[in-house]
């Protein structure tokens, strides 16, 4: 696994960096993909607080003055998004893992569960309410959602075999699962993920055309292995973990970094 906190500062004397963005300095067009939480902005105990890293928003804009294509792909609705991105530019935004999208020009789409996903996912919020666990739980698109962050282990192992033991009951073969990320569980449906919308993304691309997508969480692996074989993927923490992305930077100092040297990349395009 490289580290982009070397790779950068030894001017990507890797060959999987070099090659990349020797590629993107080439190239007529690019497509740069980013997970939210954990990945542009550190997680909060208070999700609403949880702002990008100081510069992220300052280097999206100057990256979509240039016409650089760049798509936030979030566990986030899309609306909380827009208000904590808060980008002049408007960028394309993919919302609770594909369930949501809203294009730059702001056309708005929700993608449909089918009513058997929707009335599992009713009765679940329900009885997380009836437990007295409402502040715990998220409601989205497409999934209901335990969260323990910030709390003690005790607290959290209770709260994560009450979640397991709950959202088994409703899983439905084929089309809910449920799924570990950092700082708790969900039921989520199946017919969409970030995986899913990489490849729709991909699909319009032409052949020679470079992608990466930079994300952290679990969630974000199915992202990471959808992409093609020429594109990188990039894992974004502070601590390593194993993961199929080809490359690790650690936030904020190397994610602005890669930020930097993605748009450096395009301009090089441009002038030549």
């Amino acid at each position: 696994m490289i580290s982009f906190a070397d790779a950068l500062v030894n001017n990507l004397e890797t060959s999987i960096c070099r090659e990349f963005f020797t590629r993107l300095q080439a190239a007529n067009k690019s497509l740069l993909m980013l997970d939210y939480d954990g990945t542009l902005a550190p997680f909060k105990v208070a999700r609403m607080k949880a702002v990008p890293y100081s510069g992220v928003v300052d280097r999206l804009n100057r990256l979509s003055r240039t016409g650089a294509a760049v798509v936030i792909i979030s566990g986030r609705p899309v609306k909380e998004v827009q208000k904590l991105l808060a980008v002049r530019m408007p960028l394309e935004i993919w919302g609770c893992n594909g369930y949501e999208r809203v294009t730059s020009d702001g056309k708005y789409r929700r993608y449909r569960l089918g009513p058997e996903v929707e009335d599992a996912l009713d009765k679940v919020q329900y009885l997380i309410v009836g437990f007295g666990l409402k502040k715990r739980m998220e409601v989205k698109v497409g999934a209901v959602l335990l969260h323990w962050r910030g709390q003690r282990a005790s607290i959290i192992e209770t709260l994560r075999l009450f979640g397991e033991n709950l959202f088994d009951i409703y899983t439905i073969q084929g089309k809910t699962e449920v799924k570990p990320f950092d700082g708790g569980i969900e039921l989520r449906a199946t017919s969409r993920d970030k995986g899913l919308v990489v490849r729709e993304l991909s699909a319009n691309l032409d052949a020679d055309t470079p992608a990466a997508y930079l994300g952290d969480d679990t969630t974000d692996e199915d992202a990471f292995a959808a992409l093609r074989d020429d594109d990188l993927p990039v894992l974004v923490r502070r601590e390593f973990r194993p993961s199929k992305a080809k490359a690790w930077l650690k936030p904020p100092r190397d994610l602005l970094k890669f930020l930097d040297l993605w748009e450096k990349s395009i301009k090089f395009n441009t002038k030549g």
